[in-house]
């Protein structure tokens, strides 16, 4: 049977918060006979020795970082995005934080067999422009994940 491939994505520019912890807590609970899990964290200050990959690393895990500082950093970002996705021919991308979210959903637009999945740990009073965020997770609306607390299963659609 063939693994499905899953890209935790992330925007994290440095130190751990409540989304980081949870995904390197959850790093090594996924069936490796059925998933085959790696995450990439956009706008990283530190993409090789930063605590979130370092911590990610040593769970054993594939991570792909991509520094950027800027809103002139988006072209690069999507593109190397789009590229990591196709060449490791991703089936499912969670996206986890704002950010990642609507980059994730930029990305996902260009990729019609992509299944998207987004965690908000975030809330709509910590976004200013709401009119962006709706856009970003309506690109999304139509693909379902569930997730189980002892057990990680995507639905597939």
């Amino acid at each position: 049977m063939k693994r499905i491939k899953v890209l935790h994505l992330t925007s994290t520019p440095k130190g751990l918060g409540g989304a980081e912890k949870l995904l390197i807590d959850m790093a090594d609970k996924y069936d490796p006979d059925l998933f085959d899990v790696s995450y990439c964290n956009i706008f990283s200050e530190d993409p090789v020795n930063g605590i979130f990959e370092r911590s990610l690393r040593s769970k054993g895990v594939n991570v792909h970082s991509f520094s950027g500082k800027s809103i002139f950093s988006l072209p690069s970002l999507i593109l190397r995005l789009r590229k990591l996705i196709v060449q490791n021919n991703i089936d499912i991308l969670h996206s986890h934080l704002l950010h990642a979210t609507i980059i994730g959903a930029a990305v996902a637009s260009t990729i019609p067999s992509l299944k998207v999945a987004v965690t908000k740990h975030y809330t709509e009073d910590l976004v200013s422009d709401r009119k962006l965020l709706f856009f970003s997770i309506n690109l999304q609306q139509n693909k379902l994940i569930v997730s189980w607390p002892s057990q990680i299963s995507y639905a597939q659609s």
